[in-house]
């Protein structure tokens, strides 16, 4: 399985654009020592580092810099693009932030070269940079400086249109009308599909991907801001709650995507709650469709894991809306999910998420509310029984970020199953040997031994009461 990487830069000869390099794109592949990348479900999101066995005299061999006279090394700058492929398919893309080099001089006076490092971010960063409006008519230029007139337009057609939409179409709508970046190799963020439903994962073929759509309108919709980053008003408007709500980028065979859903549940053959609560593939959980529910991860060639347990409880459980106008003195926003014995034992541990987005359903928006918090439960109720782990595997590329996955204990009878929240790739070339060393670490939340198992009783009086294993 090679491991490849190029720089792009872009290298516009117009007498007003700078160029990053002369060439459009160049391979360093044949002095690489070191290349690590990851990805996860929050920001940063994509990172990556690449060391490489350039000598401080050599620099221009990177390929990046302001061209200067001809025969003359190019003004080193950190610019560029960084690519990363296995097995000739793109793993990473993404703009370089920082190129560190140095000399050091031993005790007889040799000089000693460190090398380079290049570090990379996702290509998402460039969304995270603030923009401005201005009255100014000379200063506007495309993604950074908008005019007021122009950012109202956008304004109207996005947010306030997009906003009564349903929020999954209208994120969609929102990230074709303002996101009009592009990178180096022609890449236009907003050819990059947002899977949303299952008609649009199964468009792209994207497969082993989970999604449960998400429901309901922003009518708070976002601020006119004279400044901020197209990213954050996106995420405040669609992402308002991201305990419930996942927005991330991924690659899949070489190509971006960004996935915007509810964050999923354990599998539907988990043992841990009763049928009728759990996430069927073909059905309704307690009210939210599941449009496409995947078979856990097999993580395979596990080198040694280390698992932590936190104090943690949640025994109680609420989703709250903005919107009810009730006052708490006055009662709850809706009945909650509780662990009655567990509260008795240990005190209340509550967990209270606002969700802003109204649904549309056929109930009353309190009945909506509860069972949203039933949702809730399945993803963080008792999480003091819960581990958080990190693996050592072998290089194993095919594993996805943000999908549940298993592997084998210290017994082949023993099995643990948990949420892929981070995956980092790391590879060391041997400069004299040239052997190549690969390996993947991965970081996983909600992780239970054998699918942890519990007994529940039914709802009395509108609250659900949750009795562990054991309890009497």
């Amino acid at each position: 399985m090679s491991i490849r990487v190029r720089i792009h830069n872009y290298n516009e000869r117009s007498p007003s654009a700078r160029r990053d390099g002369a060439e459009k794109a160049v391979e360093i592949t044949s002095r690489l020592n070191d290349v690590s990348w990851s990805s996860a479900l929050v920001s940063p999101y994509e990172q990556a580092q690449v060391n490489v066995s350039v000598r401080i005299d050599e620099l221009s061999v990177l390929g990046i810099g302001t061209p200067r006279n001809e025969g003359q090394s190019p003004a080193l700058h950190a610019s560029g693009w960084l690519e990363i492929l296995v097995s000739d398919v793109r793993e990473f893309f993404g703009p370089i932030i920082s190129v560190s080099t140095g000399l050091s001089v031993d005790q007889i006076g040799r000089r000693i070269s460190k090398g380079v490092q290049l570090s990379a971010v996702s290509w998402l960063s460039l969304l995270a940079q603030p923009f401005k409006l201005s009255s100014d008519e000379s200063l506007l230029t495309r993604n950074g400086i908008y005019g007021y007139e122009e950012w109202a337009d956008i304004f109207e057609a996005v947010f306030s249109q997009g906003a009564a939409l349903s929020v999954s179409e209208g994120f969609r709508e929102a990230w074709l009308g303002i996101v009009q970046h592009s990178a180096p190799d022609g890449l236009n963020f907003s050819n990059i599909e947002v899977l949303s439903d299952s008609g649009y994962l199964q468009a792209s073929g994207v497969q082993g991907r989970s999604l449960t759509r998400v429901e309901g309108k922003n009518i708070s919709q976002a601020p006119v801001a004279s400044s901020g980053s197209l990213w954050s008003i996106l995420t405040s408007t669609f992402q308002p709650t991201p305990q419930l709500i996942e927005l991330f980028p991924f690659w899949s065979q070489g190509s971006p995507y960004l996935m915007y859903r509810m964050k999923p549940p354990a599998p539907a053959n988990s043992e841990y709650f009763r049928p009728l609560d759990r996430l069927p593939s073909d059905g309704e959980y307690l009210g939210i469709t599941s449009e496409e529910a995947v078979t856990p991860q097999s993580i395979e060639r596990v080198t040694s894991y280390q698992m932590s347990w936190s104090g943690a409880r949640n025994n109680y459980i609420e989703v709250t809306s903005p919107y009810l106008g009730v006052s708490q003195l006055a009662g709850l926003n809706s009945q909650p999910i509780i662990l009655a014995s567990d509260i008795e034992r240990y005190g209340l541990s509550s967990l209270e998420i606002p969700y802003p987005l109204l649904r549309d359903t056929q109930g009353s928006l309190r009945a909506d509310l509860e069972r949203l918090s039933a949702y809730a439960a399945a993803l963080y109720a008792e999480d003091h029984a819960f581990a958080r782990a990190d693996l050592e595997v072998h290089f194993a590329p095919s594993i996805r970020v943000g999908e549940w996955a298993e592997w084998s204990g210290y017994d082949d009878d023993v099995s643990f199953l948990g949420y892929v929240s981070r995956i980092t790739h790391r590879v060391h070339i041997d400069a004299e040997t040239n052997r190549t060393v690969k390996k993947t670490s991965l970081q996983l939340e909600r992780v239970s031994q054998g699918r942890r198992s519990s007994r529940k009783d039914a709802p009395v009086q509108g609250v659900v009461t949750i009795r562990l294993a054991g309890d009497s």
